[in-house]
């Protein structure tokens, strides 16, 4: 198991390029960006999760944080449509996993209780 500086350090070695290429303003090709800003966001959200589990401290915003980030640099940009339509687009997709996972989660449920006996008479204990 690594050390916990050694994960950190990871972390940051995948994040940082993300983060010096923005803020030096670089021009990358829409290929090279997507694999170096999207591998900066991912190592970005483990490094969230791991401060947030070292601290003990529950953190809902950061499965969140991504599209907020995103809507936020679109409203800066004046682009408020689209920055409202990322904001929609997630819920969306949160409300459809929700909507997908209950009826197996409902039968789980009902096969562990269908599957769980009980005995036919009450045992002595003489």
């Amino acid at each position: 198991m690594p050390s916990p500086w050694r994960r950190i350090g990871l972390v940051g070695s995948v994040a940082l390029p993300a983060v010096i290429l923005r803020l030096a303003g670089a021009e990358l090709r829409p290929e090279a960006a997507v694999v170096v800003f999207g591998a900066g966001v991912v190592a970005s959200a483990f490094l969230l999760a791991w401060a947030a589990e070292a601290a003990q401290v529950d953190i809902p915003l950061s499965s969140e944080a991504p599209e907020l980030i995103i809507a936020t640099l679109y409203a800066l940009r004046m682009r408020g449509e689209d920055g409202l339509g990322t904001l929609l687009s997630a819920k969306v997709n949160q409300w459809t996993l929700l909507v997908a996972v209950c009826p197996s989660c409902i039968s789980w449920a009902a096969e562990a209780a269908a599957s769980t006996s009980m005995p036919a008479r009450p045992r002595s204990s003489c």
